[in-house]
């Protein structure tokens, strides 16, 4: 690109010079036949036949004279016009130039941008690690259940409804993202951007959303139910990391096409790479990559 920023810029500073040198030889032009501002010299009249030779002279220098005072007149409008032409040509080259150079890098910013988005599709489907995957996180208190808890003899314990006893771990989501997204760097899916919450960058590519209660289950069906004239199942998929959370079959999972369940670690990986295989159409140009 710059190669040939630097090439049309040389072709616009030789237009210049060129133009330069018209307008010199313009100049030149004009004092070597300036615009004649004596009066024609005076007309000899004859009084009837000549009488001598010298008559006869004086009358043809006359004529010469004219016809010289006319010749200078004639290029002086010559040059005018040859003047009036040349600005013409040297304002209709700058435009022309100035013109040709903006279509030029227009058409070029075009064909990157066509050629970029064929290319990240292509690459894709032959290398998953093009996928471009957000990872949601962000700072909220949650507890999970686990291990069961056993008395000194190593017997289950039960509690008053007469359900095992389980351990209580207190975590926070930002935590328990930081491992998926380590997870994920395992594997070799390099393209991973953070995200605080799901919003229109979700629109392109794999999102990684937690749903650890009923309330982020929530509001992640509010999401959906908001944008749901700007997600395309071809564009756009998610994978709901759950553990041990279970997701409302017909409230939530079935409100999207191209979504997916992971409710462990090692699970995380091959969900992504599922849905992402969904993923058909062309990614952004570089200038809204740019912006996410």
């Amino acid at each position: 690109m710059k190669e040939r920023f630097k090439l049309a810029l040389a072709l616009l500073a030789g237009l210049a010079l060129a133009a330069a040198a018209l307008l010199l030889l313009i100049f030149f032009w004009g004092r070597y036949y300036p615009l004649p501002y004596s009066s024609l010299p005076p007309v000899i009249q004859p009084a009837g036949t000549p009488a001598d030779l010298g008559e006869l002279t004086a009358r043809v220098k006359n004529i010469e004279d004219n016809q010289a005072y006319n010749m200078k007149v004639f290029e002086w409008k010559l040059d005018q016009k040859l003047l009036i032409l040349g600005w013409m040509a040297l304002f209709i080259s700058f435009a022309a130039g100035f013109v040709g150079i903006k279509t030029y890098n227009d058409l070029d910013k075009v064909i990157n941008e066509e050629v970029r988005r064929a290319l990240d599709k292509a690459l894709y489907h032959l290398d998953p690690t093009n996928l471009r995957i957000w990872v949601v996180s962000y700072d909220k208190k949650v507890k999970f259940k686990g291990d069961a808890v056993l008395d000194e003899n190593g017997i289950q314990k039960i509690d008053k409804n007469d359900k095992p006893l389980l351990e209580i771990i207190e975590s926070n989501v930002s935590e328990e993202m930081k491992k998926v997204n380590e997870r994920i760097l395992l594997t070799g899916l390099l393209n991973i951007k953070p995200l605080g919450e799901p919003d229109q960058k979700c629109f392109d590519g794999v999102t990684v959303v937690p749903i650890f209660d009923l309330d982020m289950e929530k509001d992640f069906r509010n999401f959906l139910d908001r944008n749901k004239e700007n997600l395309d199942p071809k564009r756009a998929a998610f994978v709901l990391y759950t553990r041990e959370y279970h997701v409302s079959q017909t409230k939530t999972l079935a409100k999207y096409v191209n979504l997916a369940l992971a409710n462990m670690l090692p699970t995380i990986t091959s969900t992504i790479l599922t849905v992402g295989r969904g993923l058909t159409d062309a990614f952004p140009s570089p200038q809204e990559e740019a912006k996410k």
